[in-house]
C-alpha cells in the first residue's frame, strides 16, 4: 500500500464480481484512490489492520450483503467501531435508503460508480476537493476533465449551460483557469528544484513510460534531470481503459494510471525535476555556453537548448547536456468533413476511463478496426451505450481473433465494414452539437447511410510527436526521421552523420537519444518503452565517459565530478571532446 491515496475497500465473496467491481473502480478513479479488494470478513479485517498500521485514510468500505463467513451489515458495524469516519455501504440489487449509518449501493455498474463518487465526497477527505461548474459539452470542459482525470484528481462536475468554467480548489475560485494555473493550485507535482534555465545534465521530452524510466535511471547515476510533459506523468499509458496484464511483477495486472503514479513517486524520491504543462517547441544547438576544461581554461561546450511553450506561449529555453526524445504519439485524425469543428466536443481521440458511464443510453460511433477500437466498443456497450463501429476494411483484418469474436457475439454492437465517415453533422438549431455522421463505402464519396451519434471516438492509431523537431535555426542540423516521422537511431543511421558509429538509441545529433513510440521500430508496448528508456541511459553513460568535459555544465551535479575524472583517466589531460 502506498499511503498516499485514500482507501476504498470492496468486500465480496464472489471472485468474478469482486474482480469486475474493483477493476471498474480502479479504472474510474485512476491514481486518485487506492482500491483494496477482500474476499470475506477475515480477509477484510487483515487488510484493515494494514491500513491502520500504515496510518492510511480509510474513505469507504462497501460489502456484499452475504459473505462466506458472515453477514455484511454485521461486518460493517465492526468497521465503524475502528474507523468511525469511514463511509459504509452494502451492495443491494434494489435501491434502498440509508439505515443506521450504512448506505445501500446498487449492484448495477453505472449507478454503483456514481454512488461511490457521492460517498467519497460525503466523506470529505483531507485533500483538495475540486468542484467544477460549466458546460460539460465544450472543448475546454473536455480538456479540463481529461487533465484532472489523468492526474488522478477527484472532482465533482456541476453541468450548467454557462459561458465560463469555474473551478473551486480548497476554497479558492478560479474562472477559466489555464492548465498550468490549475496544476500549481493543486500542487500536482512538487516545484522544480532549479530554475528553467538551469544547466541540466539531461532533459527528457515526454513523461510517458520511456521518459520516466530514463529519468529514474539517469538520476540514479547522479545526473540532474528535467522532464518536460504537457499533460500528466505516464503519457498515453494513463489513458488506457484496460489493465496492463503482461507487465512483469504484477500478477493481477496494473492500470497505466497506477503505474504512472508509482513511477512519479520514484522520480520525486530521486529528485527529478518536472515542468508540467510545458511543451517542447524547438531543439537548438547551444552555440554560446562555455565551461572549464581540464586545464582550467574556458572551452566551448557541446550542449543544446530547448525552447518551451506554456499554453501555446513562449515560456523560455531549457539548457541540456543531453536530450532524450520520448514524446510518444499523437492520435491520427479521421479526415471526414467538419471533423475539426467537433474536436473534443463530440469527436474524441481517446476513450477516457470515466467516459463510458457518461455514454449510457446514447448513440456512439467508434471509428477504427484495431484492438483499441474493439476494446472501447465493448466497454461502452457494457455501460449501456448504443455502439456502431465504422471500419475501413474487415473486422478481422487488424483485430485480435478473440476480441473480434467478442464483438461478433455482442449483438448490441453494430459493425459497418468497408465503410468510412465522410461528414460530421451538427444538430438542427444547434450546429455546434454533434448529431449524426454520414457514411460511405471505403474509397467512395457517395452517401450510403446516416448514423445518429452524439459522440464519435476516432481510434485509428497515432503518429509520432516529432514535427516540432523540424523547427530549426538557420545553421542547425536536423534530426533524421523516416517518412512517417519516426526518429532514426543507431543501426538506422548513416554513420557519417556522427563521424563515428552511433550509440544504441542515439539519433543523428550527438548526445540526443530517442526511446519509446517516437523511435523507428516501436511496438507500442509499455514494457518495451520502459526497457528502452533504461537502455538509452546506458548509452548516455558511454557517451559521457568520453564527452563529459564538453557536455556537463552543472558543477553541483555528482555526475560533473564523476565523469570529468573518468574522462581525464580515459583520455588524459588533453581531453576536450
Amino acid at each position: 500500500m502506498s499511503g498516499e491515496q485514500p482507501v476504498v475497500m470492496l468486500v465480496h465473496s464472489d471472485p468474478w464480481k469482486r474482480l469486475e467491481l474493483s477493476r471498474e473502480l480502479e479504472t474510474w478513479y485512476g491514481g486518485g484512490l487506492e482500491i483494496v479488494a477482500a474476499s470475506d470478513g477475515e480477509d477484510a479485517r487483515a487488510a484493515l489492520k494494514r491500513v491502520k498500521d500504515s496510518r492510511q485514510r480509510l474513505a469507504i468500505v462497501v460489502s456484499a450483503d452475504k459473505l462466506t463467513d458472515g453477514d455484511g451489515s454485521t461486518f460493517l458495524g465492526e468497521v465503524h467501531d475502528s474507523f468511525p469516519d469511514a463511509e459504509l455501504a452494502l451492495l443491494s440489487a434494489k435501491g434502498k435508503a440509508a439505515k443506521d449509518g450504512i448506505s445501500f449501493v446498487p449492484e448495477a455498474l453505472v449507478p454503483f460508480l456514481k454512488s461511490i463518487e457521492e460517498l467519497f465526497f460525503d466523506w470529505h477527505p483531507a485533500l483538495p476537493e475540486v468542484e467544477v461548474t460549466g458546460d460539460a459539452t465544450t472543448e475546454r470542459a473536455y480538456q479540463l476533465r481529461r487533465f484532472l482525470l489523468l492526474n488522478g484528481v477527484l472532482y465533482r462536475w456541476d453541468d450548467q449551460k454557462v459561458a465560463d468554467i469555474t473551478v473551486k480548489v480548497s476554497g479558492k475560485t478560479l474562472v477559466n483557469p489555464t492548465l498550468s494555473r490549475l496544476s500549481r493550485e493543486l500542487k500536482l507535482i512538487p516545484e522544480a528544484r532549479h530554475r528553467l534555465d538551469h544547466p541540466y545534465d539531461l532533459v527528457v521530452v515526454g513523461g510517458g513510460p520511456a521518459g520516466m524510466s530514463a529519468a529514474v535511471n539517469a538520476a540514479a547515476i547522479g545526473l540532474t534531470v528535467l522532464v518536460i510533459e504537457n499533460e500528466a506523468p505516464g503519457g498515453e499509458a494513463v489513458t488506457s481503459i484496460n489493465v496492463i496484464e503482461n507487465y512483469l511483477g504484477f500478477p493481477e495486472g496494473i492500470l497505466g494510471s497506477r503505474l504512472a503514479q508509482s513511477a512519479l513517486h520514484q522520480t520525486n524520491r530521486l529528485m527529478v525535476d518536472w515542468q508540467p504543462t510545458l511543451t517542447a517547441g524547438q531543439l537548438l544547438i547551444d552555440e554560446e555556453m562555455e565551461g572549464p576544461g581540464h586545464d582550467g581554461q574556458r572551452v566551448k561546450l557541446n550542449r543544446y537548448k530547448i525552447k518551451v511553450l506554456e499554453d501555446k506561449e513562449y515560456k523560455g529555453a531549457v539548457s541540456a547536456g543531453m536530450v532524450l526524445l520520448a514524446g510518444g504519439q499523437r492520435p491520427n485524425v479521421q479526415g471526414g468533413e467538419n471533423e475539426g469543428s467537433f474536436r473534443n466536443r463530440g469527436v474524441y481521440y481517446t476513450v477516457l476511463p470515466n467516459d463510458a458511464p457518461r455514454e449510457k443510453g446514447k448513440n456512439v460511433v467508434i471509428v477504427g478496426g484495431g484492438d483499441s477500437a474493439g476494446q472501447a466498443a465493448l466497454l461502452l456497450d457494457k455501460h449501456g451505450a448504443h455502439v456502431t463501429m465504422v471500419i475501413r476494411k474487415k473486422l478481422r483484418d487488424r483485430m485480435a481473433g478473440a476480441l473480434a469474436d467478442q464483438i461478433c457475439f455482442t449483438k448490441s454492437i453494430a459493425v459497418l465494414e468497408n465503410s468510412k465517415v465522410i461528414k460530421y453533422v451538427g444538430a438542427q438549431g444547434d450546429e455546434k452539437r454533434l448529431a449524426q455522421v454520414d457514411i460511405a463505402d471505403t474509397g467512395k464519396k457517395v452517401l450510403r447511410a446516416t448514423v445518429n451519434a452524439t459522440s464519435v471516438y476516432v481510434l485509428i492509431g497515432g503518429s509520432p510527436n516529432t514535427e516540432w523537431l523540424d523547427r530549426i535555426g538557420f545553421t542547425q542540423k536536423k534530426i533524421d526521421k523516416d517518412k512517417g516521422g519516426y526518429i532514426k537511431t543507431d543501426v538506422y543511421l548513416d554513420a557519417k552523420k556522427l563521424e563515428r558509429n552511433p550509440l544504441s538509441f542515439e539519433t543523428s545529433l550527438p548526445g540526443v537519444f530517442a526511446a519509446g513510440d517516437t523511435r523507428i521500430g516501436s511496438l507500442r508496448r509499455v514494457g518495451q518503452a520502459v526497457g528502452q528508456g533504461a537502455a538509452a541511459v546506458a548509452s548516455m553513460d558511454s557517451y559521457l565517459k568520453k564527452n563529459a568535459v564538453k557536455v556537463l555544465a552543472d558543477q553541483a551535479s555528482p555526475a560533473w565530478w564523476h565523469y570529468r575524472n573518468m574522462a581525464y583517466l580515459w583520455l588524459g589531460p588533453t581531453a576536450e571532446h
